[in-house]
């Protein structure tokens, strides 16, 4: 007997509850991701005066992504899929940051790890799966075309950057254990 085949988009979506879950998950992390996101912003101002003010560009993006994923993806026809795109979208926006602030010097490096709790908090095993890949290999891609190598990052900079990615990661978290 052949097996049904599977829906168009089944790793993304591979029931009704995984996407009463993903929209659920959605609803009640958006408060600690726009916290996270908030954080990075400290983070992107604490490395103005070094690298300038290219840097706001794919903070105003992201931030945006994020407001986009909480209040708007989600009212739309597959939002699995809308979801996804901004959570891949918050990905190319920290490369695009790490890229502008010295590659794989860079201290914004830290903050792969909040689009990816978030990911892992409401989307399938297969999809959580391809974006660690993704966050794997976005900082590679940073590193190769980085500019403002050499910068001296010690000092604030470094210390905002990872206090912005522990506490997102934290309230990311929270939030999903309470959920």
């Amino acid at each position: 007997m052949l097996a049904a085949p599977r829906p168009r988009g089944a790793w993304l979506r591979s029931s009704d509850f995984d996407r009463a879950r993903l929209l659920d998950m959605t609803r009640r992390i958006v408060p600690a991701t726009l916290f996270a996101s908030a954080l990075c912003g400290a983070a992107v101002i604490a490395l103005l005066p070094r690298v300038g003010p290219a840097l706001l560009a794919p903070l105003a993006l992201g931030a945006g992504g994020q407001v986009a994923i909480g209040f708007i993806f989600p009212r739309l026809k597959s939002p699995e899929r809308w979801i996804l795109a901004g959570d891949c979208l918050s990905v190319l926006t920290i490369a695009w940051g790490v890229a502008l602030s010295g590659g794989l010097q860079s201290p914004l490096l830290p903050l792969f790890v909040l689009p990816l709790v978030a990911v892992a908090g409401r989307h399938t095993l297969p999809v959580v799966t391809g974006f660690t890949a993704l966050c794997l290999g976005a900082p590679l891609l940073a590193a190769v075309v980085a500019v403002n190598r050499g910068v001296n990052y010690a000092g604030a900079p470094r210390v905002v950057a990872d206090f912005a990615a522990i506490t997102g990661v934290a309230a990311i978290t929270i939030a999903l254990m309470r959920a």
